[in-house]
């Protein structure tokens, strides 16, 4: 199958991309430019975008047959609580 993970570079994220490529898909990492990535398997593609940004999910997402959305916004407290919303 070919998926996409958003949020791959984060705790839960990274550990999907690893078991999926394990198992034998076709994974494209989702991530935000300048997160590191270089935790990934060798055998995921990494794509760069924002979650927040519909172009840059489209384009993620163009071709896949699934979509893991496990990006988060993990800070405790934001000034604006839409943020929260908005990743989901």
């Amino acid at each position: 199958m070919r998926v996409v993970v958003s949020g791959a570079t984060g705790f839960m994220g990274g550990r999907l991309c690893a078991a999926l490529a394990d198992a034998g898909h076709d994974v494209r990492a989702f991530a935000l430019r300048g997160v590191d990535a270089s935790g990934l398997p060798p055998s995921v593609v990494v794509v760069y975008g924002d979650v927040t940004d519909e172009e840059s999910l489209a384009a993620a997402f163009r071709g896949r047959d699934a979509v893991f959305h496990t990006a988060a916004a993990v800070e405790a407290w934001l000034p604006d609580a839409s943020v929260f919303h908005t990743v989901r």
